[in-house]
């Protein structure tokens, strides 16, 4: 079956609007390219495609578990990240654009190590490995260490690491956030980043069923208040940030005012506050009083 490709993504587009999907054609043509193994960027409208009939139902088939609600990520089996790909697999957190806010001032804060020193650099919570391989692939110069408490989040980690070149950059230890280093012998970090937990735990039925329904909770819920696992990592974060060092965190853009409070209390200040994309603040950027 010869079809132009605007043809079969028209068609597809259409039954995702139908289905309540906003990025309809984007993912549309995201879907596409899964299913002929093209890049995304080369589903352009002319192309002629000779579809087989398994690849009729192979696509209409992801566009129904799409419409279902699994993220489009899932289905396809990678996300863009910043400048890297990373492959996504069930039950470990998927990336969001958000989080290339984090990724950028990280950059920026590397940038201004003296090219002479070797830096430490640290990933709390490191999932599929987005944070740390991104800054890895920026400089690779330095070194770098992620931390997650879910073992098959640090196995894919690895693997992303491994197809972005940087696995020899970045060691990946299995805890609960300092929990793993505090035996190496410089337990001190020039840049510590997290994304941590920070929803509501009241807020998450409330969240888009492709992430309530497919992240895992452990990497959503934030307790009452959704900063409790700020609160973990402040606590330990003067035994692990080096003198000059900088920590940044994603955050609510609801949670400034809290979260001022609470690394004052530990010796602390927020240095900058960053917004992301849609003019929200995101990012913080911690040092010492």
């Amino acid at each position: 079956m010869k079809k132009k490709c605007n043809e079969i993504v028209t068609e597809i587009s259409r039954k995702l609007e139908s289905g309540g999907i906003t990025n309809h054609l984007t993912e549309a043509r995201a879907l596409l390219a899964r299913v002929i193994n093209l890049p995304v960027n080369q589903i352009h409208p002319h192309l002629r495609i000779d579809f087989s009939d398994e690849q009729i139902r192979i696509l209409f088939e992801l566009t129904e578990r799409r419409i279902n609600g699994e993220p489009l990520q899932l289905i396809c089996g990678y996300v863009g990240f910043h400048n890297i790909i990373l492959n996504c697999e069930k039950d470990v957190f998927i990336p969001r654009m958000e989080t290339e806010t984090l990724v950028t001032r990280a950059l920026n804060c590397i940038e201004k190590i003296p090219p002479d020193k070797t830096a430490r650099i640290l990933d709390l919570g490191t999932g599929t490995g987005a944070v740390i391989i991104a800054l890895a692939a920026g400089f690779p110069e330095h070194q770098y260490f992620g931390i997650d408490l879910n073992e098959k989040a640090i196995e894919l980690a690895e693997s992303n690491a491994e197809m972005n070149n940087v696995a020899e950059k970045i060691e990946f230890l299995c805890g609960d956030y300092f929990e793993p280093v505090r035996g190496l012998a410089n337990t001190r970090f020039e840049l510590i980043v997290s994304n941590p937990a920070y929803i509501k735990s009241s807020d998450i039925l409330e969240l888009d069923r492709d992430v309530r329904d497919w992240d895992p909770h452990l990497a959503l819920d934030g307790g009452k208040d959704g900063i409790d696992e700020y609160r973990k990592i402040a606590r330990e974060l003067v035994d692990f940030l080096h003198p000059d060092g900088t920590a940044i965190f994603e955050i609510d853009p609801e949670y400034v005012d809290n979260l001022t409070l609470l690394f004052n209390d530990h010796g602390f200040q927020i240095r900058d506050v960053y917004k992301d994309l849609d003019g929200n603040d995101r990012v913080i950027e911690v040092v010492f009083n």
